[in-house]
């Protein structure tokens, strides 16, 4: 009878270390899979007892709420006066670009000169003098506790000092300054001037800032 000879291949030998390789990286994929959706589901559980102690005005952990001090609804009455504001402007210049730089405290407006003066003048538009006369009706009467800062820039081209005298630019602001102090907003409220920038473009910050012998409110 022949011999029977066993032959032995190494690769063949090793081929159960890759198999068990591939067992363990599908339950360590497994068990992953397991925690992610263990962690949304906890996530989506609080959500909704949130949900639900928030409607019916649970005293617990998570029905408790900051405590509503004066100064709260002052701040809310900045905020809509800012809107007051943004809305007079986008009504008359909607290409004006308003922006609320802190809100209820600072609002910037940005717009060409010539949507409010005439071309190459510091003579108002004749249309744009009903949009001042609205403008500082809104501003009249700052939020309780609060008192109103005007800041009026005219833009210039200039690689070197701004220049001092008159020029266009100098004598819009001066015009803006005229025609809403002469409207019945304090001319201390009032600043005007002219700064670096792309030539033909206005820039208005409106600031609320506390009034003289007001709280905050706050501690």
């Amino acid at each position: 009878m022949d011999d029977v000879r066993l032959v032995t291949h190494p690769q063949a030998a090793s081929n159960w270390y890759i198999t068990l390789a591939d067992i363990i990286l599908l339950l360590m994929t497994f068990f992953v899979m397991l925690i992610s959706m263990s962690t949304i589901s906890d996530v989506r559980t609080k959500a909704a007892i949130d949900s639900i102690t928030a409607s019916f005005g649970d005293s617990g952990p998570h029905g408790r709420h900051e405590p509503f001090v004066a100064s709260d609804g002052e701040v809310l009455g900045a905020q809509e006066f800012q809107t007051r504001i943004g809305v007079v402007f986008q009504t008359a210049i909607p290409a004006a670009r308003v922006t609320e730089i802190k809100p209820g405290k600072l609002l910037s407006i940005e717009l060409e000169a010539e949507s409010l003066y005439q071309s190459g003048t510091a003579d108002l538009r004749p249309a744009q003098r009903a949009f001042l006369d609205r403008l500082v009706a809104a501003v009249a009467v700052p939020p309780p506790g609060r008192r109103l800062e005007v800041e009026f820039s005219a833009a210039i081209e200039t690689d070197g000092l701004l220049p001092v005298g008159e020029s266009l630019s100098v004598a819009r602001a001066g015009t803006f300054a005229r025609e809403i102090t002469g409207r019945g907003l304090p001319a201390s409220a009032v600043t005007v001037g002219i700064e670096r920038g792309t030539a033909g473009r206005l820039r208005l910050l409106f600031r609320l800032v506390q009034a003289e012998g007001t709280a905050t409110g706050r501690n």
